[in-house]
């Protein structure tokens, strides 16, 4: 309604401009006629005078003038005329209201060169008008005499205000109209604007492929029913389910058979509850359900033995049935915390503990879990490591398999602990991400890894680092673009010298954030790497859709690839896909001269391995990188085997 009003403001002035400009244009006219009329006198006088003659009329010419224009006074035709000779003398005055005034300076000089003057007076006293017309008697000589004509105005301006009415009526019914379909398409703008802002909202919070709330949805259910204060509002479950054997549903059947049955599970859990449950989908395959009314564990439980029955029904697939099991962690508020945050993480810790204990439902309790009791205590441990300088990082390097120059480092997570020694990533990084810790840990690796980056500089050059990214890690939408920005300004290190690798399940199986975060990093100059390709069953399609800048192919093909004519197959086929979407290639697993010379044949043209060099230490990094490489390639031939205790990769 506010624009409404704001837009009438320049209607009215289009309105105030057109009846001023018509206005105007009346009263041109209106002039125009008098003048018209002044001239049909003068073409009278002229008569009575006879053509060619001066201004010196005789006394028959002057009566024969007088009683033909007093008649036409009387009529009101005329309110009275002057005639004056070459000398400006009057030598004609028929009376009436007007004492003729002769003409001088400019307007006598304007006449005198044929110009007809006309300008518009009022009548003394009366509220009459008229309009005064001044021309030349005779055509010829500057010397002849003029004449001024005074004639009524009020039947013109009568005629010109009811013209003016007229126009008025219609201006105001076209503003009027206008304003009418500007109003409409301002109404119906907005109504578009506002469903358009409606479904990006309800998208923001949506699950594309199951059409349920998404994570960012869940959370704010939370915390609205938090904020509805103490009461039956502040008592309510929540519980988060993860599929049991999922993956194996997508290794045997493919992405689309699992999408399948997602939304197939996500149909089941909305029709197994009650109107007033929350059902959403957090990514990947785990689900969450928000149990209003209740904190009673009894009660709880026996909702979800509901949906637990609905659930594992089999679904069909061309003949086969696919079991459906899930194990489900439950947090209640206000026992188990009054946080949105907290609560959801306390009812994924239930879920781990559930499935670790192959009980299918678990309630957050706060005991240590008996059957991992190291679990807990490395978690703790976990969360003072960084702080306490016991994290490390390794850098393997990734040669030019042709030209055997440096094209980047790959960043490997050790944790130097202080009692079991080096820990690879593989025996903690699970830990960090169901306990909350791996986004502070991710955090510290790329801020390690791009000061090792700067530091490097100095010294050598390394064309760019490679630091591998977690699933969880990418549904931190709010955060991880704004952190590795802001570390890349630290460090001073272009964005394009920094390349995140993620898993090909987590851009295929996670939620839209996933890939939402992928996008804005690509956006900011980073470039993105789909680590361990052909491992999962990501497809053309997908890719396509992706800003990817590299493809690294599985260790496990690469390794296999010699003895094994599939994955032999296998590894040509991902170096030929990735040629032809113009991607780099990377391999992984160079383990032998064999395998080197194998992926050359085969058009791979980057890779790492042991073969060229295991993971090292910063100063151990530079010292190779020196001994090695004489400034664009090695300086030895690449043909030597990987030395004893290399430290496993990850």
């Amino acid at each position: 309604m506010v624009y409404c009003a704001v837009s009438l403001v320049p209607v009215l002035a289009i309105g105030l401009l057109v009846a001023s400009i018509a206005g105007s244009q009346l009263r041109r006219q209106g002039l125009a006629e008098a003048r018209s009329a002044g001239l049909l006198i003068d073409r009278t006088v002229f008569a009575l005078i006879g053509p060619g003659q001066r201004v010196d009329l005789t006394p028959p010419q002057v009566t024969a003038l007088t009683g033909e224009l007093r008649q036409m006074t009387a009529d009101r035709r005329l309110y009275g005329l002057g005639v004056w000779d070459g000398d400006n003398a009057a030598i004609l005055d028929t009376g009436g209201p007007f004492e003729p005034v002769p003409l001088t300076g400019e307007a006598l000089r304007s006449v005198r060169n044929g110009e007809v003057l006309t300008h518009a007076l009022d009548v003394p006293h009366s509220s009459h008008h008229a309009v005064a017309v001044s021309e030349l008697l005779l055509a010829g000589a500057p010397t002849e005499g003029y004449l001024t004509v005074y004639l009524p105005f009020n039947t013109m301006q009568s005629e010109l205000t009811a013209e003016l009415d007229r126009i008025d009526l219609g201006l105001v019914l076209g503003l009027a109209l206008l304003y009418l379909v500007l109003f409409l398409i301002n109404q119906s703008t907005t109504r578009g604007l506002r469903r358009e802002a409606d479904l990006s909202s309800r998208l923001a919070r949506t699950d594309v492929l199951t059409g349920l709330p998404n994570r960012r949805a869940l959370h704010e259910h939370i915390q609205s029913m938090l904020a509805a204060g103490p009461g039956s509002a502040m008592r309510f479950a929540v519980v988060v389910i993860d599929l049991d054997q999922f993956k194996h549903v997508n290794d045997n059947l493919g992405h689309q058979i699992g999408d399948q049955l997602l939304q197939e599970v996500g149909s089941r859990l909305s029709g197994y509850t009650r109107p007033e449950d929350f059902v959403a989908r957090l990514g990947g395959d785990e689900f969450a359900l928000i149990l209003p009314g209740t904190s009673e564990p009894d009660r709880v439980g026996d909702l979800i033995e509901t949906v637990r029955s609905g659930l594992r029904t089999d679904v069909e697939h061309e003949g086969i049935p696919l079991s459906v099991e899930a194990s489900f962690g439950v947090a209640l508020c206000p026992q188990d915390g009054a946080e949105a945050e907290l609560l959801l993480q306390r009812a994924d810790t239930a879920m781990y503990r559930a499935k670790a204990t192959e009980t299918s439902v678990r309630f957050y309790d706060g005991v240590v879990d008996v059957s991992k009791p190291e679990w807990l205590t490395l978690a703790g441990q976990l969360r003072r490591a960084a702080g306490a300088g016991e994290l490390r990082l390794h850098y393997q390097p990734k040669i030019s398999l042709d030209s055997r120059s440096l094209v980047g480092a790959e960043a490997l997570l050790r944790w130097e602990h202080p009692e079991r020694g080096l820990i690879g990533p593989d025996d903690f990084l699970g830990v960090a991400e169901r306990t909350g810790t791996i986004r502070a840990i991710t955090e510290w690796v790329l801020d390690e890894a791009l000061a090792q980056m700067a530091r490097w500089d100095r010294t050598i050059r390394v064309p760019h680092v490679a630091v591998n990214i977690s699933t969880k890690s990418l549904r931190y939408e709010d955060g991880l673009p704004g952190t590795v920005s802001s570390l890349l300004r630290r460090h001073g290190i272009a964005a394009e010298r920094l390349t995140l690798e993620v898993t090909e399940t987590a851009l295929v199986a996670d939620d839209v954030a996933a890939r939402d975060v992928v996008g804005s990093l690509s956006r900011m100059g980073v470039k993105i790497s789909i680590d361990d390709f052909g491992k999962g069953y990501t497809g053309i399609g997908y890719l396509k859709d992706m800003p990817v800048n590299e493809l690294k192919v599985d260790k496990a093909f690469v390794i296999g690839m010699l003895d094994d004519r599939a994955d032999h197959a296998i590894v040509r086929s991902v170096v030929d896909l990735a040629h032809r979407l113009d991607l780099d290639c990377t391999a992984e697993g160079i383990e032998s001269r064999e395998i080197y010379e194998a992926l050359r044949a085969v058009g791979c043209r980057r890779g790492q391995g042991f073969f060229i060099s295991v993971p090292l230490g910063p100063d151990e990094f530079g010292f190779w990188v020196r001994s090695n490489l004489g400034g664009s390639g090695l300086s030895r031939r690449v043909d030597s085997e990987p030395p004893s205790g290399a430290l496993l990769s990850r």
